[in-house]
């Protein structure tokens, strides 16, 4: 997609260079705006990748129609979802606690109650 990689250049951002993912996805998508809207999808995307390559999830509403991950279906429910995030913070802090609350914005009372919920199931 050449007019993607022109429009990048056009914006002062010369090493910027889309992965294939991120080309398909500007592919599938139809452009009910034209060219406008990739324009201003892809100012987007420059700012929130802060000179990093894209992401799919710097393109909103474009992720959608690129197909999704293979997850199971409980990775879908909203619970399944703070279940994961809420694992994945603690991970981060290397499996201590009180920075993952602190991190979380809850108390460490309120996540050993999330985690023993998560345990029930």
């Amino acid at each position: 997609m050449t007019k993607v990689r022109h429009l990048i250049k056009s914006m002062g951002n010369y090493c910027q260079e889309p992965s294939h993912d991120i080309l398909q996805v500007l592919e599938n998508y139809s452009w009910p705006g034209n060219i406008r809207e990739l324009r201003n999808v892809l100012e987007r995307a420059l700012l929130l990748s802060h000179g990093e390559p894209f992401a799919i999830e710097q393109l909103p509403g474009l992720a959608l129609s690129h197909p999704l991950p293979e997850k199971s279906p409980r990775s879908f429910q909203l619970d399944g979802l703070e279940e994961e995030h809420i694992k994945s913070v603690i991970n981060h802090f290397g499996g201590d606690t009180q920075k993952a609350a602190e991190a979380l914005g809850i108390s460490r009372t309120s996540l050993y109650r999330k985690l023993k919920i998560f345990t029930e199931k």
